[in-house]
């Protein structure tokens, strides 16, 4: 359990996996020595972790099924911050807008400049993606 604990990256939900790992052996030692109550315990220790297989193993396994990623929480977390974001990009763009169109008496309309305002908000949120490399402003909104 130590070797798969050293083995896992960091960040890995270790805890969780050596528990489970704990859990399967248990039942596993159970359900042997209800099969064959005379065999030494050792024996049937020693049968199930030949099954499990080499810790290195175990743990390059999980490494592939599990990949490091943001937790879900951080996710939906990172996400409402998004989205949090358009809204209040959206708000100041209206507010903006109506800004303008009061101050001009009229000679801006409304509709327009906010359709620019827009055009231009999109733009640099797009432009802001870009130079940090990611393929889309909304990428942690799109289903992965």
């Amino acid at each position: 359990m130590k070797r798969i604990e050293h083995l896992l990256p960091s960040g890995f939900e270790t805890e969780d996996l050596i528990e489970d790992l704990r859990e399967h052996i248990l039942q596993s030692y159970r359900s042997k020595i209800l099969e064959r109550p005379s065999e030494k315990p050792t024996v049937l220790v020693d049968e199930i972790l030949e099954e499990l297989g080499a810790p290195e193993d175990i743990a390059e396994e999980q490494s592939k099924s599990k990949p490091l990623d943001e937790e879900p929480d951080e996710k939906r977390s990172r996400g409402m911050h998004i989205l949090g974001r358009l809204v209040l990009a959206v708000i100041v763009v209206i507010i903006a807008a109506a800004f303008v169109a009061f101050y001009t008496g009229g000679e801006m309309d409304f509709g327009f400049t906010l359709a620019v305002l827009l055009v231009f908000v999109i733009a640099e949120w797009y432009v802001r993606a870009w130079q940090a490399g990611e393929t889309s402003p909304f990428g942690v909104l799109e289903s992965d």
